[in-house]
């Protein structure tokens, strides 16, 4: 390849760069790109022009690329953060909020779990019956409801807590029930027996999750973060057994 015929049509500024960055280009095409340079003949304060504008364009080309690096290295130093702050083995003062985020973490786990099974649920009733009724629009909304509460629980907000621990509450109360109605034949008498043992298994684990979840709640060092009294929690678990008491004498369950 002929260098001086192809770079004979570069413009001043690009041999610039060819002579500037010797490690980029091979020895005869950095003497080519000079020997051209030297015969139009620029003068020191064009040079300095050129390379000016130069590495203005560098700076503008490296710059999404140096943002994207540093976008990564905080997000980097946010899960480093994050995990030494839930690790066990990390005994340092600040053991309440490792739990606080530890808890964040399950529940995320569990809320991926719960919006992949409730979207299965209202698929199967679409698909085999053509509707959805006001339980199953209900179920949808908990996608729109968890991330709320998640989001304020990991801020350490109070009503965060509130929002999980009757969430939990709720989904020990109402799956452990509906775990029991699928031995009930007139409860899901539309469903194969093969369905109604998943879905049992189903409901079981979403009763264990929420026991479980629960107990990470209602934990002391877990209350003093938010200042949960423990009359609070007395009000609110009454409350619950009152409305499930009242939806059970109105048959709503049947």
């Amino acid at each position: 390849m002929n260098l001086r015929s192809v770079y004979q049509n570069y413009p001043d500024a690009k041999l610039l760069d060819v002579i500037d960055n010797p490690n980029a280009y091979r020895p005869e095409a950095i003497e080519t790109a000079q020997a051209l340079l030297d015969e139009r003949q620029l003068t020191d304060e064009q040079i300095a022009t050129l390379r000016r504008r130069n590495a203005e364009a560098a700076f503008e080309a490296a710059a999404p690329l140096v943002q994207r690096k540093e976008q990564q290295d905080r997000l980097k130093l946010k899960a480093k953060s994050f995990i030494e702050d839930i690790s066990p083995a990390n005994h340092a003062p600040g053991s309440s909020a490792r739990m606080v985020k530890t808890i964040t973490l399950f529940f995320i786990a569990s809320y991926i779990y719960m919006l992949w099974g409730n979207v299965r649920f209202v698929y199967y009733l679409i698909t085999h019956f053509n509707h959805v009724d006001l339980f199953s629009a209900l179920r949808l909304l908990e996608a729109l409801f968890m991330p709320v509460a998640i989001y304020l629980f990991y801020r350490q907000k109070r009503a965060g807590w509130v929002m999980l621990f009757c969430y939990t509450i709720a989904g020990v109360l109402l799956s452990g029930l509906n775990a029991f109605n699928t031995f009930r034949p007139v409860y899901f008498d539309f469903l194969q027996e093969d369905d109604i043992s998943d879905m049992f298994n189903q409901y079981l684990i979403k009763t264990i999750v929420h026991g479980c979840l629960c107990y990470g709640l209602v934990r002391r060092n877990v209350r003093e973060v938010f200042q949960i009294k423990e009359r609070t929690l007395y009000y609110i678990l009454l409350f619950f057994v009152f409305t499930i008491t009242l939806l059970i004498k109105l048959d709503v369950f049947s």
